[in-house]
């Protein structure tokens, strides 16, 4: 039954003199017609599931048969199902229906650990109902599914009605394009559910998430089977994230322009006055702190999905990167941009969160975009201003990214290769400071990169035999560079 259907039914029942006791999936926009309705949950515990299990293998004869002889095994099934069901009643009854036709022990343990087939038949049944609302209503459904399965953390409330508001094909986010919780709800059919607190996002919200495990891994599964817009979630995902900042752009800018002359930060030290402005800022807007975090984690993705294919799309990224810096009252091949919002996570042995200024070659390293860096490269002759002073090579060094390392030292000069940072490391030294084995390999292959007193300090300190190996014989002079390492 559509919605308008639904609707029309439920306002000629409100106005009949009878009690009525109507069963359905949680449809809240329909409570206007009957507000005086009282509302109960019905959701299958623990309890009633093992229950339930228990019971359907006492009144089989065929499954007392089987596991005759097996108490343990008996013992822990109305659990292992309890478990796996999360509160869908359906999936124990198919689960027993399938342990009923097995013919021996190994079927039986087989089927346990598998899920029943009956789920998967359900789900498509599900996603021909969605199919047959309006094409704008089953657009907007199969993008909520495509974000609880490929954002790279639960979401808000807020934060997906924001993403779904963001057109990546127009490139415009539109408040008037956000649509209420309910209807979403609504017209996913119940396969989306929202999480009461306490299990809330980062914003302090609810989050939204798929009904069941086996919901996501259904979509998943459908995805390897070209359902659209599976096929191009790297791409939506990407672009709805730049597409978002670029609309907030004047007023991120304005934050992270006041961040700037700020260099680091320790975590026992209170926070900056303009790193405080900008996780304000950043949360002042429903989707603004998810796509600033990720974008270029989802941009990840599509260089992973075959970077090559994309190229328009790494175009746009690239010009969303130059937006960024044309509008910072800097020179023009610098972007006030974090890498990431926690950048502890690629200079951890300090401790530091950094507010620094990274052009787009930077980017396009830390985050291994190989496509694009054909576009930025020109900026690859810079170091990030500031105190840490890393540039490209230093940043995939980091991250023991081989083949980015061989793609930067096929178009950087000997005086980036070299470049020292913060603490006099060169990229081969921080590279020895991971044990990035690999990389150290590929870094001394190459003519330019010289090995120095810090790169091999490092790894005699670490204790790093196979290191100092590699090292040593491209110390100009090992007696000497090595002396007072210990």
């Amino acid at each position: 039954m559509l919605d308008e259907e639904r609707d029309k039914t439920l306002m000629h029942l409100a106005d009949l003199p009878v009690k009525l006791l109507i069963f359905s999936r949680p449809m809240n926009i329909f409570l206007e017609r009957i507000p005086t309705a009282r509302c109960i949950e019905l959701k299958a515990n623990s309890a009633d599931v093992e229950y339930f299990v228990q019971e359907s293998l006492k009144s089989s004869s065929r499954l007392r048969t089987i596991l005759k002889g097996h108490n343990e095994l008996g013992r822990t099934i109305p659990s292992t199902v309890s478990a796996k069901c999360g509160g869908m009643f359906l999936i124990a009854v198919l689960q027993i229906e399938a342990l009923k036709r097995c013919l021996n022990m190994d079927a039986r343990q087989k089927t346990l650990r598998s899920i029943p087939s009956g789920v998967s038949k359900m789900y498509r049944d599900t996603l021909e109902r969605i199919n047959g609302q309006t094409t704008e209503e089953a657009s907007v459904a199969k993008r909520v599914f495509l974000w609880l399965v490929y954002a790279k953390r639960q979401l808000a409330v807020s934060e997906l009605q924001d993403a779904l508001a963001t057109s990546y094909k127009n490139s415009i986010f539109s408040q008037n394009a956000v649509v209420n919780i309910d209807i979403i709800l609504s017209i996913c059919y119940g396969l989306v559910t929202v999480k009461p607190t306490p299990k809330v996002t980062p914003r302090g919200e609810p989050q939204v998430t798929l009904i069941h495990y086996t919901t996501d891994d259904f979509l998943r599964d459908m995805a390897t089977q070209g359902f659209s817009p599976f096929a191009d979630n790297a791409i939506i995902t990407t672009l709805t994230c730049t597409t978002y900042l670029l609309h907030h752009r004047a007023g991120l800018l304005n934050v992270l322009k006041q961040a700037r002359g700020v260099e680091y930060y320790t975590h026992t030290h209170t926070h900056p006055a303009d790193i405080w402005l900008l996780d304000k800022f950043l949360a002042s807007r429903p989707f603004l702190q998810y796509a600033y975090q990720y974008w270029g984690k989802h941009a990840r993705d599509l260089e992973l999905d075959g970077g090559s294919a994309h190229s328009a799309v790494f175009a746009t990224i690239h010009r969303f990167l130059l937006t960024f810096g044309e509008l910072v009252e800097l020179e023009s091949t610098e972007l006030l941009l974090q890498v990431d919002h926690d950048v502890g996570t690629f200079y951890t042995e300090c401790s530091f969160h950094y507010a620094g200024l990274f052009n787009p070659a930077h980017i396009a390293a830390r985050h291994v975009l190989a496509s694009l860096w054909p576009l930025v490269k020109r900026y690859g002759w810079e170091l990030m201003r500031g105190k840490l002073r890393w540039s490209a090579l230093h940043f995939a060094a980091y991250h023991n990214e081989v083949e980015m390392v061989k793609r930067l030292l096929l178009d950087l000069p000997a005086s980036i290769i070299n470049s020292r940072d913060m603490d006099n490391r060169t990229a081969l030294a921080v590279a020895v400071s991971r044990s990035n084995d690999d990389v150290v390999r590929v870094l001394l292959a190459h003519h330019a990169a010289t090995v120095d007193v810090v790169a091999l300090g490092t790894a005699v300190r670490a204790g790093d035999e196979a290191v100092v190996t590699l090292l040593l014989p491209k110390v100009p002079d090992p007696a000497v560079s090595t002396a007072g390492i210990n």
